[in-house]
């Protein structure tokens, strides 16, 4: 867990120090474009939700029902201009309006006016006798922003006596809250709805099961309904109402406007920004329908500020992983179905549960997990770019390598072939043993320079021109590869005085990768005797085996003295060296060279005096099967393998050996057909694209000098092949990259053939 942590973190930190410039840049440049006028749109947007939801629940016939203990008297427009009087409507009127009222009895009357401003001393009289002898009236009291009181002194006697309530001046307040915060007290105090409940029912308001806040519920028909409200223009014109209408009832009694809509954030301001240059009600419809909610017990829900974060931190989470997975352009047309389906699961909580939830904080957490999507999508496709630019130019410069190789590598052949047969014929003529030992050194040594320079031509090769490939088990190379590197792990530090440790964690049950087990045991013994270079002063070496996704890995770290930046940048180079002259600089390269044409890849880890890691991932062989055990069920078998590259039929050879098979080698085609006899091998395998004489022709040869030989072509360009020209010479086929498998299939259909031509 800790080392896949770190890794993260490591992998984390390059990606910053990669990306962080043009993430910071694209982030700020969206925020500006996008984010921007979001501060201004969302208050529109989230209102006009709301009423979308209202008119859905009236649609649906489920609209709150209307209380019948509460009667509101509104006086309109119309009725101002039917009375010989203007707006605001004067305190005589209101006087004999209260008179009126209060004769059938109401349980109280709630006064939605403020009397902060004098009129006519008989007027402003006769109203505060008028709320003396009704003695159930409750007047607004309130504060201005902290100014001064807006009840009037011959009103505060009359209030103060009968029942009043101190708000500070809030229109939103009253909505959806039964306590407010009052400046001068410091403390939180009635709103004018709530006191009006206390009032007329004799019960607090903390009885009705909800907190301080809660949301009133809106009913458009209400202001239109007889039996819920009753005109004021209609009560002086016509005949008095029923005494039913009043009698033991909570009447309101305001100025309002005919044409207007109410949601649950009713205030001119936000109903502004909805319908502008609309007429909006007044304090009388927030008042009703605030009280209208609590008498009937139908609230709304509002949930708590942290869950909306916390719905709102999911929601952009599985924007974004979701979005993460689809191109930007079907991303849109996803984000845009997503804001669909949040959009009817909100209406559906606010329509059959009585919930609101809030709708921009979901919207633009939409937004923030399509914006992480766009930036993943771009910052992740430049990453990709820039690691294809450089392992391209990295493969560039193992291309060049390979050129100039592949130049040297004939010279150098030529150079040496004479010394070689020298060398062959003193060990025949030589007795001493003494010079014998020393001609052995010398043969081994034009070895060791032939093969660098064969490793040198397959820089930059791809897998499919050179190797064949069998099933390979990480966890069984480590232990052999620890076993072989002994004298240099061990007994070389010991000399020295120096202890180097190494440790394993093999992952059990690893499954195998498709590989030449002779080259990647030559990736781990160089990169354990690079750390062992690097742990001059002892310390200990850790291979560690897992398995990732399609992925097996194997890591070398030691705790050596580590590497800086720049030395990272150049480490897989060719010719790059901090060994001085003790160093060639194709160590890692052919570790590079290795991993890649295994379709792997291979990284470094490394902090200076902290110790350096090397990460190889290979793909897991998708034929698990072992299919050694399938050659080795063939009889005994003498073949001859013709291919010009050494390492190729060299690993070929080594592969069939494994499987009981005996095999000569040629590496041009003369050679091979001077090897050849009839009768002494059960197979030919020939490689197609040889210098000289070319793998058919080869198979040409030996098909005239005996006609019945099963005879097998390989190639990498099998699709150039004519495939009925080719099947008169050679039985079958093997495509490149080799695998145990194909070759077992290829020799088993080379003898079916030569079965069927001898039945003929």
């Amino acid at each position: 867990m800790r080392a896949a942590l770190d890794a993260l973190l490591a992998q984390f930190r390059r990606w910053w120090e990669d990306q962080k410039v043009p993430a910071l840049l694209v982030t700020a440049a969206v925020v500006a474009v996008v984010g921007a006028p979001w501060w201004f749109i969302a208050p529109r947007v989230e209102l006009i939700t709301v009423d979308f939801r209202f008119r859905v629940r009236e649609l649906l016939g489920r609209s709150p029902s209307w209380s019948k203990d509460l009667v509101i008297v509104a006086i309109d427009e119309a009725s101002a201009r039917e009375l010989p009087m203007k707006v605001p409507t004067p305190r005589d009127y209101l006087a004999e309006l209260i008179d009126r009222i209060s004769a059938y009895r109401p349980k109280v009357i709630a006064l939605d006016f403020l009397l902060d401003q004098r009129t006519k001393p008989a007027a402003d009289k006769k109203l505060a006798e008028s709320i003396r002898r009704a003695g159930n009236v409750v007047l607004p009291y309130q504060h201005r922003d902290g100014g001064p009181k807006t009840l009037l002194p011959i009103y505060l006697k009359s209030a103060k006596a009968v029942g009043f309530a101190d708000v500070p001046s809030d229109p939103d307040a009253v909505v959806r809250r039964m306590l407010i915060y009052h400046p001068l007290r410091g403390e939180k105090v009635l709103s004018f709805p709530a006191a009006i409940y206390e009032v007329a029912t004799g019960q607090s308001v903390h009885n009705l099961g909800v907190g301080p806040s809660f949301l009133i519920n809106f009913h458009s028909t209400a202001f239109l309904d007889p039996k819920a409200c009753y005109p004021a223009r209609n009560f002086f014109t016509e005949p008095p109402p029923p005494r039913e209408i009043f009698e033991g009832k909570i009447v309101l009694i305001g100025a309002t406007h005919p044409d207007t809509r109410d949601s649950y954030f009713v205030t001119p301001f936000y109903q502004s920004l909805v319908h502008p240059g609309r007429r909006f009600a007044t304090g009388v419809h927030i008042v009703a329908q605030a009280l209208n909610t609590m008498l009937t017990r139908q609230f709304l829900w509002e949930p708590p500020h942290w869950l909306v974060r916390l719905m709102s931190i999911v929601l952009a989470l599985l924007t974004f992983l979701l979005l993460s997975r689809f191109v930007p352009s079907k991303g849109f047309l996803v984000a845009i179905g997503e804001s669909i389906v949040v959009a009817f699961i909100v209406t559906a909580a606010f329509v059959w549960a009585n919930i609101v939830l809030p709708f921009t904080p979901l919207l633009i957490a939409i937004g923030v997990g399509m914006l992480g999507a766009l930036l993943y999508h771009f910052l992740w496709t430049r990453q990709v770019l820039k690691a294809a630019q450089e392992r391209m130019a990295q493969m560039e410069k193992m291309r060049a390598l390979a050129e100039l190789a592949s130049g040297v590598a004939h010279d150098v052949r030529n150079a040496l072939s004479s010394v070689t047969m020298a060398t062959e014929l003193l060990l025949e003529e030589v007795a001493d043993e003494e010079w014998r030992k020393h001609l052995v050194i010398i043969q081994q040594g034009i070895q060791d320079a032939i093969n660098i320079v064969n490793r040198l031509r397959l820089f930059g090769k791809q897998t499919r021109e050179q190797e064949v490939l069998m099933p390979v088990h990480l966890n069984e190379l480590v232990t052999s590869t620890i076993t072989f590197t002994r004298a240099k792990w061990f007994y070389e530090p010991m000399k020295r005085g120096i202890e180097i440790k190494v440790e394993t964690q093999l992952e059990p049950d690893l499954p195998p990768v498709m590989g030449n087990p002779t080259e990647l045991r030559q990736v781990l013994v160089n990169l354990i005797f690079n750390a062992v270079e690097a742990m001059p002063k002892g310390g200990t070496l850790t291979i560690r085996t897992w398995r990732e996704g399609n992925n097996a890995c194997v890591a070398v770290q030691d705790t050596g003295i580590g590497m800086s930046k720049e030395v990272k940048k150049r480490i897989f180079d060719p010719f790059f060296t901090t060994k001085g002259e003790q160093g060639t600089g194709l160590g890692l390269s052919i570790c590079y060279g290795i991993v890649t044409r295994h379709n792997g890849t291979i990284e470094v880890d490394s902090e200076v005096g902290k110790g350096t890691t090397f990460t190889i991932r290979l793909p897991i062989a998708k034929e698990m099967a072992e299919p050694l055990e399938e050659l080795a069920h063939l009889p005994p078998l003498r073949v001859l393998v013709i291919d010009d590259d050494e390492t190729v039929a060299a690993a070929l050879a080594e592969v069939l050996r494994q499987a009981g098979h005996k095999v000569d080698v040629a590496t041009s085609g003369m050679s091979g057909l001077q090897l050849f006899k009839p009768n002494a091998y059960e197979v030919v395998i020939v490689d197609w694209l040889m210098p000289g004489m070319d793998g058919l022709t080869v198979a040409q040869a030996i098909r005239e000098i005996a006609p019945l030989q099963p005879i097998v072509l390989t190639t990498a360009w099998q699709n150039q092949l004519d495939a009925e020209a080719v099947s008169s010479i050679v039985d079958a086929v093997i495509p490149k990259p080799w695998t145990p498998r194909s070759l077992w299939e290829a020799l088993q259909q080379a003898f079916h053939t030569q079965r069927a031509v001898q039945k003929l």
